[in-house]
Formats: structure tokens, sequence, C-alpha cells
């Protein structure tokens, strides 16, 4: 999830292109990411992305990993 208020849906495209999301109240923004795509030893993916928001104040850092299941 990302800093900044709580997500009920959302996609994040290639990196480098548009980052549309829409809040639990309803709220849309709009922004922009830059990540890197890894590829870890035991065979998960993690992702570090770089975003900001276009629509509203706002930037930061954030981790994806995959969990096992």
């Amino acid at each position: 999830m990302r800093s900044g208020g709580s997500r009920s849906f959302g996609r994040r495209p290639a990196a480098g292109n548009s980052l549309p999301q829409i809040n639990t109240e309803n709220e849309t923004a709009t922004g922009h990411s830059i990540g890197d795509v890894e590829l870890l030893d035991d065979g998960r993916i993690r992702v570090e992305d770089e975003w900001e928001w276009e629509s509203k104040p706002g930037k930061g850092e954030s981790v994806d990993e995959e969990v096992d299941q």
C-alpha cells in the first residue's frame, strides 16, 4: 500500500507510466511512477518505485514484494 492514504483499487502499469487510483473514500488521484523490478533468489518478485502525484501534492517511494502463500 502506498503511503498517504488507503487504497481500495489501484493499478500500477508498466514502470514510467501513469498511476490512476481510487481510494476508500472514492476520491480519484493520478500520478506517475518509475520503478525497478527484481527477481529475488527464492523466485519471488520485488518492485521498488518512486512515485509522484500529478493531481495533488505528494511523492514518495514504495517497495512491493511478493509474499509466499
